[in-house]
C-alpha cells in the first residue's frame, strides 16, 4: 500500500510562489505499512479522548478539565495538564511560602509532605535520599515554578517561540471563523456552502480558495492545501511524515494541536458525545484534527522547512540556588508544596469540624422541636453547597436539602406546533422518551402555535437584515 504526497502543478500561483511550487511537482511516495497504520489511529484516538467535551451556553455543565487524564494518578494528570494544555494546576513556589509565614502551612505539614511524595509523585528512589536535603531543595532559590518541564507545542508556537511572531493566534483565528461558521446550529443568515459535505473535505473546498493567510504572508497555502490527501488520516499520516514527528511522540503532538484550538475541539467532542447516544458514528474530531494540523504542514512548507523548530521544545529555566544535581526539579518542588498546603487544610478542617460537633445536637433540636423558619431545597450540585452553607450558617431554624432533579425521567418534551422538542433531564444522558404535546380535538391551538413559529421566524429574518435591524428597534 503507498500514499503519494502531490503538492500539485505551478500553474496559476501568485508571483514568489512558482519557484517554490516548481520544486514540489514531482510526487513522493511514502510507504504505509499496516502496523504503522494502527500505531497511527491508535495515537490520533488517544489524542481525541484526552479533549473533554464543552456543551452549548443552552445546556452549559461544569467539566473536570482531567477528564481526559482520569486513568492517571493525580499529579501525573497535572504535569500533563502543563505540558500539554499550557495550563498550570499548581501555585509559584512564592506563594506556599508566603502561605508558610501565615501559619497555614505548619513544619509539620511539610515534614510529611516529603514523606509521602516518594509515592505521590510516583519516584521511589526519593525514599533513598535525606528527607533533610529535600527539605534544603524546598527552600533553594527564589523564583520556582510550577511548570512540569519541556511543553509540547505546535510547530506555529514552536515557530512564534523562536521567531518572537504569531502565526500560533492568527492559524487559530483563521480555524476559528470557519469553526464559528460550520457549527453555528442555522443562525447565519448566509449559510457556509458545502455544509453537505463532512468538515475536513468543507474546510478543503474553502481553504483552496481563501487568501486570508497569504495576504498575511503564508506563501502558497492554497496550493498546499489543494495537494492534501482527501482522507483526514491520510492527511495527518503524510503531514506527520512532513514534519518528522517519530512515533513515539506523535500522540502528544497531536494532542496539543487539538489542544491549541481547546474551546472548539471541545464543542466537537461534545456533538461526538451526543452523537454517540443516538449509535451514530462520528469522526469529527478527527476532521478537526487534519485540519488543525494542515496549517502547520502548510508553514513548514511556506517558511522552508521549520520543522526542525519542534526538535527543541521550550524549557522553563531552573531557579539559581540549586545544585546542578539537584533530586527535585521545580514543577516537584511545587508539587511537595501543594501536598503540605492540603495538609494544613486538612488539620484546619478537622479542628473546624469537632468544635462544630459540640453544637450540632442543640441545632437539631431546635429545628426538630418545630417547623424550621425556613425549608430550602436545593439541586445536588455542588455548586449548591456555598449557598446552603451560608443559609444554614444564619439560624438553627433554617433547613437545606438537596435533592437530584429529573434523574429516573429522561424525556424529550415537544410543544404543540413543533417538530423538534428538548430535553427534560440531565445533560450529560439522553431522553429515551419522547413526549409530544397535542391540541385537543377541534381546538385552533396548533394553527396559533404555528402562527407563532412564523412570526418569530420574520422577526429574526429582519433581525439579522443589514438594514432592518435599525427601523425594527
Amino acid at each position: 500500500m503507498s500514499m503519494t504526497a502531490d503538492l500539485g502543478p505551478s500553474a496559476h500561483v501568485s508571483p514568489g510562489v512558482a519557484d517554490w511550487a516548481a520544486s514540489e511537482v514531482e510526487a513522493r511516495v511514502v510507504p504505509i505499512h499496516a502496523a504503522a497504520r494502527a500505531a497511527l489511529e491508535q495515537a490520533i484516538e488517544a489524542a481525541c479522548s484526552r479533549i473533554p467535551p464543552l456543551w452549548t451556553l443552552r445546556n452549559f455543565v461544569a467539566v473536570n478539565p482531567f477528564l481526559g487524564l482520569q486513568e492517571q494518578p493525580f499529579f501525573g494528570a497535572v504535569r500533563e495538564v502543563d505540558r500539554l494544555f499550557h495550563a498550570r494546576a499548581l501555585m509559584p513556589l512564592s506563594y506556599y511560602r508566603e502561605q508558610h509565614d501565615r501559619g497555614r502551612i505548619r513544619d509539620t505539614d511539610l515534614w510529611n509532605a516529603i514523606d509521602e511524595a516518594p509515592t505521590a509523585l510516583a519516584r521511589p528512589e526519593l525514599a533513598e535520599l535525606p528527607a533533610q536535603r529535600l527539605w534544603a531543595e524546598l527552600w533553594a532559590g527564589e523564583g520556582a515554578s510550577a511548570s512540569g518541564g519541556s511543553r509540547e507545542r505546535t510547530l506555529a508556537e514552536a515557530i512564534d517561540q523562536e521567531d518572537g511572531s504569531t502565526w500560533s493566534r492568527r492559524v487559530v483565528q483563521e480555524l476559528s471563523k470557519w469553526c464559528a461558521a460550520r457549527f453555528d446550529r442555522g443562525q447565519a443568515t448566509w449559510k457556509q456552502p458545502w455544509r453537505e459535505l463532512a468538515p475536513y473535505p468543507a474546510w478543503l473546498e474553502a481553504a483552496k480558495i481563501d487568501r486570508s493567510l497569504e495576504l498575511q504572508g503564508l506563501a502558497g497555502f492554497r496550493q498546499y492545501v489543494a495537494a492534501l490527501p482527501a482522507e483526514p488520516i491520510e492527511a495527518i499520516e503524510a503531514i506527520l511524515a512532513q514534519l518528522g514527528v517519530p512515533a513515539a511522540r506523535q500522540r502528544d503532538f497531536l494532542t496539543r494541536q487539538l489542544a491549541s484550538i481547546a474551546g472548539w475541539a471541545g464543542h466537537v467532542q461534545y456533538r461526538v458525545r451526543e452523537a454517540s447516544f443516538g449509535n451514530e458514528g462520528d469522526d469529527s474530531l478527527v476532521q478537526l484534527l487534519a485540519i488543525r494540523l494542515a496549517y502547520d504542514g502548510a508553514l513548514d512548507r511556506a517558511l522552508g522547512g521549520r520543522s526542525e523548530a519542534l526538535r527543541s521544545p521550550a524549557v522553563d529555566a531552573e531557579p539559581e540556588g540549586l545544585a546542578e544535581a539537584a533530586a527535585l526539579d521545580g514543577w516537584e518542588r511545587c508539587a511537595i508544596w501543594q501536598l503540605a498546603f492540603e495538609a494544613g487544610y486538612r488539620s484546619w478542617l478537622l479542628s473546624q469540624l469537632s468544635d462544630a460537633a459540640a453544637t450540632q445536637g442543640s441545632t437539631q433540636q431546635n429545628v426538630q422541636s418545630g417547623r424550621p423558619v425556613l425549608q430550602a431545597v436545593f439541586c445536588i450540585d455542588v455548586r449548591s453547597e456555598v449557598l446552603r452553607r451560608n443559609l444554614e450558617k444564619e439560624s438553627s431554624a433554617i433547613q437545606t436539602l438537596g435533592f437530584a432533579g429529573f434523574f429516573g425521567f429522561p424525556v424529550e418534551y415537544v410543544k404543540t406546533g413543533e417538530e423538534q422538542g428538548s430535553a427534560r433531564c440531565p445533560v450529560l444522558i439522553a431522553p429515551g422518551v419522547r413526549v409530544r404535546e397535542r391540541a385537543p380535538h377541534g381546538s385552533d391551538a396548533e394553527a396559533k402555535a404555528q402562527e407563532a413559529r412564523s412570526r418569530h421566524e420574520h422577526f429574526t429574518a429582519i433581525r439579522k437584515l443589514n438594514i432592518g435591524a435599525y427601523p425594527l428597534v
